[in-house]
């Protein structure tokens, strides 16, 4: 019989390369770690989220559709006639101390579902109000922008509305303010803000968010 000791050597090398080539095997079956393996998940990453926003875009624009393809519900609002019964003494005075003029950015298919109910409600207590578009409606009316429609368009048409209010409309407010078919102002509040700044010292009046992207946008007055 053999020694216990090289009985023991042997029985130890046999498990030693048993659990290597075990190891080994498992080796080739793992997930390689190769940069290229690594770049493939990140191009996966990118793939799945450019997926998914390009799918929520397409679902805003859906949504936008359906909305548009709504039937029109016309309301018929009158002279104000629910508006408060309060005393407006300050109200009414402010108009004519505090002029205001706001120019709404609209488009052409917003008109009668958007633009139209700003023109109807708060609109009405504007000194003046000037609706923009990308095209010409003597009708409405609109003010032509010679700028395409878009959210990647909006910074060039913000800045040709400033430029025709400027050329066209300078004297004939204290304060410009600059809103959207969707948006909705207490003007006699307003006024009632603007009545005590200086309308001498060009400002801008405006809140800055900073959940849309990093430098965030403005409201202007």
């Amino acid at each position: 019989m053999m020694p216990t000791a090289t009985r023991y050597f042997g029985f130890g090398l046999v498990i030693g390369m048993t659990i290597a080539f075990l190891c080994l095997s498992l080796s080739h079956l793992a997930i390689p770690t190769t940069p290229l393996h690594k770049m493939s998940i990140s191009q996966a990453v990118i793939s799945d989220v450019s997926h998914g926003l390009i799918k929520k875009q397409e679902q805003q624009e859906q949504q936008e559709k359906e909305q548009q393809n709504q039937p029109l519900v016309h309301l018929d609002l009158g002279e104000d006639k629910h508006h408060h019964h309060d005393d407006d003494t300050v109200a009414r005075q402010l108009k004519d101390k505090v002029r205001v003029l706001v120019w709404v950015m609209t488009s052409p298919q917003n008109l009668e579902k958007k633009a139209q109910i700003v023109k109807d409600t708060w609109g009405r207590r504007c000194n003046k109000i000037i609706f923009f578009s990308s095209e010409t409606n003597k009708d409405f009316p609109t003010v032509g922008l010679n700028v395409s429609e878009g959210r990647e368009h909006l910074t060039a048409k913000t800045m040709q509305g400033f430029r025709y209010v400027y050329e066209n409309h300078f004297n004939d407010a204290d304060w410009f303010m600059k809103a959207d078919d969707d948006t909705y102002v207490i003007v006699e509040n307003l006024r009632y803000f603007l009545s005590e700044q200086n309308t001498s010292q060009p400002i801008y009046f405006g809140h800055h968010f900073k959940v849309i992207v990093k430098q965030g946008y403005y409201r202007y007055v």
